[in-house]
């Protein structure tokens, strides 16, 4: 979906205006928050802030749950992609706000998808490891865990946050394009509604080609006089060798990262709908060696949710089921966080991959005589170039003892709490002082 490449993100982002030739939408920054992304559908309909789609959403998703069960819906266990960042689970918890949920905890998709196989479809073995891949509709993540005791525990998150079966369809998008093009039709400059109905036209080739070897692709729809054509499977596989190997090479990755090798993993799980696709079942196969390890009998589409409120139930204590009842989540943390050196190199406080909830100290020496406070920029990424990770928040630290430039020291504790929120405690000649984190981005909603 195309909601989780744009929340929280600028409009600025290279990423960004690279994919919004993607969307059946126009898409602006809104300059008085941070250049956040907004999405128009027209040139008369009022812009929407990214954060309120995704409630707009959420709040569908929990009255369609209050008519089917008569009762009214307060609290929630919300999934996010694997590679959520920081800024954007603030988001989501913003969104859910804007429903009028309460959030339990957010966890990420491919822990869902484990425990809804774990508990649904096979009892796992203590110290068994479960490689999770996840093709969702806009982003890609590898997730490794370990089960031990009920409790699932992420060793390993890799992956594309701008990559996904979306870029796929639009695969089958620009051959269509093409197609058009090729009789004379103008292809370039499609209005929305035109692009809309070629965007979900690519999707439904995908998904055919999925059970199909060929399919028909009509263009009819888009221009009266354009003629149908066959895609087969082969050519679509063909134009899909870069994304493909994108895919491959985060697997590889993750399993490198850990020092594992494919014998090591027991279980490879299947989720998001792009993961039915046979060139990832062959991708997958190549590397595994061995089909007996992969799910068969998980629905993609479902697994998710379905993992999800059996965390939701061990939450609230809703089940009587042992396996529910002592079930554990432990994530790791996507991306590293931490702070800016001198040369625009970025030093990682808190490390990715690291267990969340997670603490670290880092020292900050005062760079003027008599300064009375400091002001330290935290940013999120995985690059050793500050430049290329994402600024997502001011810590400042008031009330600084006076002395001259480099004399006074301040021991910084940074702690990433489960929901996904920064919290920072100085100490300075002894002295605790209160420190306030100040996020780049507003993201409150009326």
């Amino acid at each position: 979906m195309f909601i989780t490449r744009i929340l929280a993100q600028k409009a600025t982002d290279p990423l960004i205006k690279k994919f919004k030739t993607q969307w059946a939408f126009d898409l602006k920054g809104n300059r008085a928050k941070g250049n956040l992304c907004e999405y128009i559908v027209n040139e008369i309909t009022k812009p929407h802030p990214s954060v309120s789609v995704s409630g707009e959403i959420l709040k569908s998703i929990k009255e369609s749950a209050e008519k089917r069960f008569s009762q009214k819906l307060t609290k929630a266990v919300i999934t996010v992609p694997a590679y959520f960042s920081t800024e954007q689970k603030k988001a989501t918890q913003e969104a859910a706000k804007y429903a009028n949920l309460d959030v339990i905890r957010i966890i990420t998709e491919p822990t869902a998808a484990a425990i809804a196989y774990g508990l649904e479809q096979h009892k796992y073995k203590d110290g068994e490891k479960l490689f999770v891949f996840d093709l969702g509709g806009g982003t890609f993540d590898v997730t490794i865990m370990s089960i031990s005791k009920n409790c699932f525990t992420s060793l390993v998150v890799r992956g594309d946050f701008h990559l996904g079966g979306r870029d796929f369809d639009h695969l089958i998008f620009e051959w269509m394009k093409q197609k058009l093009s090729a009789e004379g039709m103008d292809a370039k400059n499609l209005n929305q509604k035109k692009k809309f109905k070629m965007m979900l036209q690519a999707q439904a080739v995908k998904e055919a080609l999925t059970m199909s070897q060929e399919t028909p692709v009509i263009l009819s729809d888009i221009f009266e006089t354009a003629k149908s054509h066959m895609l087969k499977r082969s050519e679509f596989e063909a134009m899909s060798k870069t994304l493909l190997k994108k895919l491959e090479t985060e697997c590889q990755a993750a399993l490198q990262s850990k020092n594992l090798k494919p014998k090591d993993i027991d279980h490879v799980l299947f989720v998001g709908g792009s993961s039915r696709m046979p060139m990832v079942a062959i991708m997958l196969k190549n590397l595994f060696l061995d089909e007996t390890k992969f799910s068969k009998v998980v629905n993609p589409d479902e697994v998710v949710a379905v993992g999800a409120s059996m965390y939701a139930a061990a939450c609230m204590k809703a089940s009587k089921r042992p396996e529910i009842v002592g079930l554990k989540v432990v994530e790791v943390l996507p991306m590293s966080i931490g702070v800016e050196l001198s040369g625009g190199k970025f030093k990682p406080i808190l490390l990715a991959n690291t267990e969340v909830p997670c603490e670290s100290n880092f020292e900050l020496t005062t760079s003027e005589d008599n300064q009375r406070s400091a002001s330290i920029p935290i940013y999120e990424g995985l690059s050793e170039n500050i430049e290329e990770n994402k600024w997502i928040a001011d810590i400042t630290i008031p009330e600084l003892p006076p002395g001259k430039a480099g004399t006074i020291k301040a021991n910084v504790k940074l702690n990433l709490q489960l929901s996904g929120m920064l919290t920072a405690v100085a100490t300075v000649k002894g002295v605790v002082i209160d420190v306030t984190i100040q996020y780049t981005t507003p993201y409150e909603i009326k």
